[in-house]
């Protein structure tokens, strides 16, 4: 009756599955039988099934952690998401500064067991960079605890940190949403969001609302669809006296991205002084996949087959000549006397009015 006022069920059954056989060989006692997740009891004494219990558990979680390849910029995620692991894991205690118990104890051997458990995580799982630096200096005392302490001195110091958030001030300064885009808006969108959130996850906190609205409206600025929506945005922000979101933001223009139809009609709409020099039509940009003569982009050029792109090159070579031939007719069209010979782009002079080969050899100047 006593026990049942302390008690739990979930109690009992640890308490008789884990702390009866210690209290039993007299290496326990009742008083303390909770137990903190990963360290060590209320009572301070960590039993050998406990020990062995965790033994038999490090050979299926160690693939739980991510891997880290060392940059600043996924540091603050990587360190998130280890934490987290390591908490489900119940070895939080070496990632943070909780006493160390001393040597000779139960809880020092658990505790030793899980440091050299998280060193080999990081052995395994750090692939380069500082960390992995970091990570070789202790594989003689296999100390996973100094290792990770020395991974936030580094990565969070305020030189690395400042030097980090000003590459992504300038990677974000320099985003542009340009017509021909590859992947149009929608990817652009998306990759503004990817910045954005290894930023933040690099920072460890959240960039205020009004700074990313002002690089998102900077980014699309010169995207001419987009143009109008940022106006209306603009205009219900004052009307309602209510600052532009920028969740909100782009919502709004993940609704309203051109479809692939639309995209085409504007890029047609272009002024020819736009549009790349040498470049073929733009309104379509799958279209040189069926017509041999218009340009194709050079990366995907070189992949093409060697026919296709002996075939390729000459039909613009036939096109050309056809076009010039055409320019030619053209142009002496109403002079009968000395039409144009279709075969070479020739003019032809009529026999009656050449000279004869004597006149040629004979001739000592050129009257000018």
């Amino acid at each position: 009756m006593l026990l049942s006022l302390y008690f739990t069920s979930d109690d009992f059954d640890n308490f008789r599955e884990n702390q009866l056989p210690d209290v039993v060989r007299g290496g326990s006692s009742i008083s303390n039988l909770s137990s903190s997740g990963g360290g060590a009891p209320a009572g301070g004494i960590i039993t050998s099934s406990e020990v062995q219990s965790f033994k038999k558990s490090i050979v299926k979680s160690n693939a739980d952690f991510p891997e880290f390849n060392g940059h600043v910029s996924k540091w603050m995620i990587t360190k998130q998401n280890y934490k987290a692991v390591a908490a489900n894991h119940g070895i939080s205690r070496i990632l943070d500064d909780s006493p160390v118990a001393p040597l000779g104890s139960r809880d020092r051997e658990l505790f030793d067991l899980q440091n050299g458990y998280f060193y080999n995580i990081l052995k395994v799982k750090v692939k380069a960079g500082k960390a992995k630096v970091i990570v070789n200096q202790h594989a003689v005392d296999l100390d996973g605890r100094r290792a990770w302490k020395k991974f936030i001195e580094y990565y969070e110091q305020k030189g690395v940190v400042s030097f980090k958030i000003a590459h992504f001030f300038e990677k974000l300064s320099s985003m542009r949403l340009y017509i021909n885009y590859r992947g149009g808006p929608s990817k652009f969108l998306t990759d503004f969001e990817i910045v954005i959130t290894d930023m933040e996850n690099m920072i460890g906190d959240e960039i205020p609302d009004s700074d990313k609205v002002g690089f998102l409206a900077t980014a699309i600025a010169d995207y001419q669809p987009f143009r109008s929506i940022k106006v209306s945005l603009d205009t219900n922000a004052l009307m309602t006296r209510q600052d532009i979101t920028y969740d909100g933001m782009l919502q709004v223009l993940y609704n309203n991205c051109p479809t692939a139809t639309r995209q085409s009609r504007s890029v047609n709409n272009l002024n020819s002084k736009q549009r790349p020099r040498g470049r073929g039509p733009a309104n379509n940009d799958d279209a040189w996949k069926k017509e041999y003569t218009l340009w194709v982009p050079h990366k995907i050029f070189k992949t093409l087959p060697e026919p296709e792109q002996k075939a390729r090159r000459e039909a613009i070579a036939k096109a050309k000549r056809s076009k010039r031939n055409v320019k030619i007719n053209a142009a002496h069209s109403s002079n009968n006397d000395m039409p144009p010979n279709q075969e070479t782009n020739v003019l032809t002079v009529p026999s009656d009015l050449a000279p004869t080969f004597r006149e040629l050899m004979s001739a000592s100047k050129i009257d000018k």
